[in-house]
């Protein structure tokens, strides 16, 4: 081999080993990404899954308060329906106690004008009959608006209570959608 020949085989050689040195750098630049890219990929995955473990804890909130918020709805309806009921009973006994008023003021009236002496003793049965009966319708109006009280007591307490369970939805709403824009 000439010298010539010698120098152009030793710059091919020097030309591959740089070529080498070079491939070799690149290499390990691409296994590093290789591992940055791994990495990041692991960070986002669980980043991932987290995401989906908060927005079920959500969703499942959400729904808790939705059917809580039904509950308390119906809840509420049903005791706007007593409070309802007891209201009329209680017209209903006002009613029949002007009634009884009235009857005992006629009869009264009409002893007075037609009796005296004996129809006194009459007279005094047909005021203790009616006074029992006013009495009693009295009790009667008297239970009426204090189931009446407790029915209203109880519609202001659920309707607190559906008017927090509201914003709580809303706030649990406007959480669960600002993390799924999120993600």
């Amino acid at each position: 081999m000439t010298q010539r020949e010698l120098n152009d085989v030793k710059a091919q050689k020097n030309q591959t080993q740089s070529e080498l040195t070079e491939v070799s750098r690149q290499f390990e630049e691409a296994e590093n990404e290789v591992s940055q890219l791994t990495r990041a990929k692991q960070t986002l995955t669980k980043k991932l899954e987290e995401t989906k473990s908060t927005a079920d804890s959500d969703a499942q909130a959400k729904s808790k308060l939705s059917a809580d918020l039904r509950n308390a709805q119906e809840e509420l309806d049903k005791l706007r329906d007593q409070l309802e009921e007891e209201e009329q009973a209680k017209t209903e006994a006002q009613r029949q106690m002007q009634k009884a008023n009235s009857e005992m003021s006629a009869l009264q009236q009409r002893l007075e004008g037609n009796m005296a002496g004996a129809a006194q003793q009459e007279l005094d049965d047909l005021k203790r009959k009616m006074n029992a009966r006013v009495q009693e319708v009295t009790g009667q109006m008297e239970a009426a608006q204090s189931k009446a009280a407790s029915a209203d007591k109880a519609r202001k307490r659920l309707q607190a209570e559906l008017e927090e369970l509201t914003a709580e939805l809303d706030k649990v709403s406007c959480t669960f959608y600002y993390r799924k824009t999120a993600v």
